[in-house]
């Protein structure tokens, strides 16, 4: 989703990355759904620079929130069943 929305707005990473303060590789797990620390700065930040509004960019980051805590509970669970 949010790869889409910046490539929608002709953004590289690294032009992206750059415009609000962080790197490639940063924008890269952030797209990826690999950082696991989003601070409110880099949302607001990115929503100024995406021109959308900050609370719909915050449900995506939620969304992310809750997609990577339910494969790390799944993860968790897969390997009580191995030792069990």
């Amino acid at each position: 989703m949010l790869e889409e929305l910046r490539k929608n707005k002709g953004f590289s990473q690294q032009t992206l990355g750059e415009r609000i303060g962080r790197s490639k590789s940063f924008m890269s797990r952030l797209e990826n759904n690999k950082s696991k620390q989003v601070t409110v700065e880099t949302i607001v930040r990115l929503a100024e620079e995406l021109e959308m509004d900050i609370i719909e960019l915050f449900l995506i980051f939620v969304n992310f929130y809750i997609e990577r805590r339910k494969e790390e509970l799944e993860n968790e669970q897969d390997l009580k069943n191995k030792t069990d």
